[in-house]
């Protein structure tokens, strides 16, 4: 069974630590890399951000179940188990 509290929160978590890297943490960075200006990202935001936001979050959440559903098969009950799955897709 799975449990979707966990997968949401798993999404909600990489939305997190996503918008600490790409906010307050390293925004100016990112932005010149980019070549990005304020006005830009202001422009973006009105254009509709919602929609893209929107898809990335769905998108998370079903990367999260389809992990789930690997951790599951590979019958991984410990962090280290979890772990290797992991690396195993990572690879």
């Amino acid at each position: 069974m799975v449990n979707w509290l966990v997968i949401l929160g798993t999404a909600l978590a990489g939305y997190l630590v996503g918008w600490l890297w790409y906010g307050p943490l390293f925004e100016k960075q990112w932005m010149k890399l980019n070549g990005f200006s304020k006005k830009d990202m202001e422009k973006s935001k009105k254009e509709g951000m919602a929609k893209t936001y929107l898809a990335g979050f769905l998108a998370t959440v079903i990367m999260a179940y389809v992990l789930s559903m690997f951790v599951k098969l590979a019958l991984a009950v410990t962090f280290v188990d979890g772990a290797l799955v992991g690396l195993w897709l990572l690879l």
